[in-house]
């Protein structure tokens, strides 16, 4: 436990703005010793008042303190609520940024809902954890350790009392977190699994709906639930029985600190005003102490959370777009030197030794099986997927020399699933880049048919579509992807399967697009189309 919280401190301060945390723990800190010199002051209060010394001088140092002690508290908790706050924002953008510079290919590595559950579910769990666990885990160090000063100075005797029941405490509390460990763990692993398989379901059930097939695809979620609940029953038992515990604990010992100082007390070794020092002190350590017990559920879960946080922050999967100099044309030959190329968790290889060359300008098809690695090769000649050995090399040059962004930046796909956001048909063609004209809009949308769509639609190019293109037919999907490809005028052209969803004469259309590319841009298609083959300059056949 001593060596996961001390791990867990660590990330938290690296997460954490650690000036802002540091100016926090001098302020808890200093909190503490207020807190502690109120059962002093009281003491010394009573016993002025009991053997007639000078309450008045005590009384208002004792209020004044146990003001100014709330006053602080109330400010400090203020404090750790903007600091978790900021620092949740702060891991957000963080995630965001790493994100961003993954490559394509891991993020593909992600199921449904996985990066959203960081986002929100870990970095809200990490909230939690610093306004709760960090007020209270200092409050306990320093208490106790105020405390024991305290009353070392006034009462030796009782110093073993209070150190009797630290080690129990420290014991039950590595106990229950070994416990706590198994079952968070087992716990946040049913819930991801769950809620991709929930993501799934509610995906495939329109579809599932509309066949009438859908009731055996319900006892997988219901599979789920019960797994859940199992699981969180186990928890929320241990939780008891650790709160159990802790409640006997703070009996015992309150009990027992009040019988032995009332005893002295009643043997005039110590002054009554002592009796209620001692007591309240040893309340406040111990209480301290069950703010723990109550607060290691939360504990457990945070660092699970910590450790999705980490897994997506110091992932190895990542790209510099921006690093090596800018190719200076795309319009270039393409050419794969002897690739070698197999997915992660596989044995079977999709490329042995391929290589390939693509003359600039040029119209290539690749045509094969379903299987045989036509969307694969794109993939590896668009640096998506980088090579396991060998390279793809353009303008004489390894394509992992170049500045991948400005490489990017020359190519438009389009593949067999169009994928279309939640917005606008505008949005949906520029993806929100305001740098193009009317005119640039206008050429894309009837160069792609397109512009027949949009003339249709009662707000035109404002017309807004659900996600994945909801409310449109396949064929009207596809002709955005297209014209989205288009505007970007690229020098490079990928078309997977792009005519599958379109009728005769927009196939046709599409043809006669193709042809005009001819010396202009580089066209490589994955087609099963023999009027599209019959155009083509060159055939890869895998």
């Amino acid at each position: 436990m001593l060596f996961s919280l001390s791990e867990s401190t660590q990330k938290i301060w690296m997460l954490c703005a650690g000036k802002n945390l540091a100016s926090y723990t001098i302020g808890a800190i200093i909190c503490s010793a207020m807190t502690v010199a109120n059962p002093f002051f009281l003491g010394l209060f009573i016993d002025n008042l009991v053997y007639d010394g000078k309450p008045q001088i005590y009384f208002p140092v004792l209020v004044s303190n146990a003001f100014l002690t709330w006053c602080l508290n109330l400010h400090l908790r203020k404090v750790i609520i903007r600091i978790a706050r900021s620092s949740e924002l702060d891991i957000q953008y963080r995630l965001l940024n790493a994100f961003q510079m993954m490559k394509p290919s891991a993020v593909d590595g992600y199921k449904n809902g996985e990066i959203a559950i960081k986002f929100y579910r870990d970095t809200g769990n990490f909230e939690q954890f610093i306004a709760g666990f960090c007020p209270q885990f200092i409050r306990i160090i320093f208490g106790f350790i105020f405390s024991l000063i305290v009353v070392a100075c006034k009462q030796p005797m009782l110093t073993v009392l209070y150190l009797f029941f630290l080690p129990i405490m420290v014991g039950s509390l590595i106990f229950y977190e070994k416990k706590l460990t198994r079952t968070t763990r087992s716990i946040r692993s049913i819930y991801d699994h769950s809620i991709n398989g929930i993501f799934e379901f509610m995906h495939s059930f329109p579809y599932l709906k509309s066949m009438a097939a859908e009731k055996p695809y319900f006892s997988s979620p219901k599979s789920k639930f019960r797994n859940y609940r199992k699981m969180n029953t186990v928890n929320d038992m241990i939780v008891a029985s650790s709160e159990f515990f802790n409640h006997f604990l703070l009996l015992t010992g309150e009990y027992s600190v009040l019988a032995i100082a009332g005893w002295m007390a009643w043997k005039k070794i110590i002054p009554i005003g002592d009796v209620v020092m001692f007591q309240l002190l040893f309340l406040s350590v111990l209480n301290s102490f069950s703010g723990l017990f109550h607060l290691l559920p939360n504990w457990k879960t945070t660092q699970e959370s910590m450790n999705s946080i980490y897994e997506l922050l110091n992932t190895s999967e990542t790209e510099d777009i921006e690093c090596n100099p800018a190719i200076p044309s795309v319009l270039n030959d393409i050419t794969a030197r002897h690739v070698s190329f197999g997915y992660p968790h596989t044995r079977k290889k999709v490329f042995e030794d391929f290589s390939c060359k693509i003359k600039a300008g040029s119209i290539i098809a690749l045509t094969g099986i379903n299987g045989s690695g036509k969307t694969t090769l794109l993939k590896l000649l668009t640096g998506y997927l980088l090579p396991g050995s060998g390279y793809v090399e353009i303008a004489g040059k390894k394509l992992c020399g170049w500045q991948i962004k400005s490489f990017r930046q020359k190519i438009s796909y389009v593949f067999q699933d169009s994928l279309l956001i939640s917005g606008t048909i505008r949005d949906n063609i520029t993806l929100k880049n305001r740098n193009y004209t009317e005119s640039d809009m206008a050429d894309a949308l009837q160069s792609s048919g397109a512009d027949e769509l949009v003339a249709r639609l009662p707000d035109g190019l404002n017309h807004k579509i659900g996600q994945d293109g909801g409310g449109l037919s396949g064929g009207e999907r596809q002709k955005i992807a297209i014209a989205r490809a288009l505007i970007r005028d690229p020098d490079i052209l990928i078309f997977d399967e792009v005519t599958n969803h379109l009728d005769y004469e927009s196939r046709m259309k599409i043809r006669d697009l193709m042809a005009s590319f001819r010396g202009r841009k580089t066209v490589i298609m994955v087609s099963h189309d023999p009027e599209l083959i019959r155009l083509c300059d060159q055939e890869i056949k895998l």
